[in-house]
């Protein structure tokens, strides 16, 4: 069957390596700087970066006990790159080690394994933008990956925003790069004045450059399921109605999942 859509393994890959950079260009005296994800400081969102890839490591290989939404602590002691190198190393092994087709059992919900790994590399891609703006590194997106990016978010909101896990979408002209679309429908704010919608009333107000009031990176995996194949699935999810169901024992993570999703992660 021929490929349809981005090979996840590849362009998390791609995106592990384009992060890591920018963790590593992290000074010591940026760590209690604010981020576009205003609830976390540089120092919390790089704790979230690494313990996403730990969970869905741990998801891969049945090992759990990572709350990737646990990010008030201190660094890892062998450094932030260190920890995140070793983070993103072990999902890759994972998931290079499964069958893309093979159908995992997550706590938000069961889907091929090729397409769990879309969501650390939504989550991460967009965390990227969010942690070179907050220490002032590079911004600018390859196109091709935020194309990918885009196109996830844009199917798991299909089924609607939820106001209480992702911040309003800033609506940009159809002449936009994809690098704006994409930050627009996460619910952060291109480089140029735009008009944001309110998600309840249907209105338009405009939107101040203050930080956007949460991070809203995240995805509802949850709520969706993939009668596709693992790449397919990307741009076949569909929405399965039942009720929420929560896991106490990994309750900022069903929240963190939602977020990746932004209409997309946060």
């Amino acid at each position: 069957m021929a490929q349809q859509g981005p090979n996840p393994i590849e362009i998390y890959e791609a995106t592990v390596q384009s992060m890591q950079a920018i963790i590593s260009g992290v000074r010591t005296d940026q760590l209690n700087a604010s981020t576009p994800c205003t609830e976390w400081d540089v120092q919390s969102l790089i704790n979230h970066n690494i313990k996403v890839s730990q969970f869905f490591n741990g998801i891969l290989t049945g090992a759990g006990g990572i709350n990737p939404m646990e990010v008030n602590v201190p660094l890892p002691s062998e450094g932030a790159a260190a920890a995140f190198e070793a983070a993103t190393n072990g999902l890759l092994t994972s998931a290079k080690a499964t069958d893309p087709q093979k159908v995992i059992e997550a706590p938000f919900g069961s889907m091929p394994a090729g397409q769990l790994m879309m969501i650390p590399f939504a989550d991460m891609f967009i965390h990227k933008w969010d942690l070179g703006k907050a220490t002032g590194q590079e911004t600018s997106m390859d196109s091709g990956l935020a194309e990918a990016c885009y196109h996830f978010i844009e199917h798991m909101l299909e089924g609607g925003r939820d106001p209480n896990n992702f911040a309003d979408a800033v609506i940009v002209p159809a002449s936009a790069s994809i690098q704006d679309k994409l930050l627009g429908i996460s619910g952060r704010q291109p480089q140029l004045n735009f008009h944001r919608k309110g998600v309840n009333n249907g209105t338009t107000r405009r939107q101040s450059h203050r930080a956007i009031r949460s991070c809203g990176s995240g995805i509802s995996a949850n709520s969706f399921r993939s009668e596709a194949g693992p790449n397919a699935g990307v741009y076949a999810l569909q929405r399965v109605e039942r009720p929420a169901i929560d896991y106490p024992q990994h309750q900022g993570i069903r929240i963190c999942v939602r977020r990746a999703g932004r209409e997309y992660y946060g």
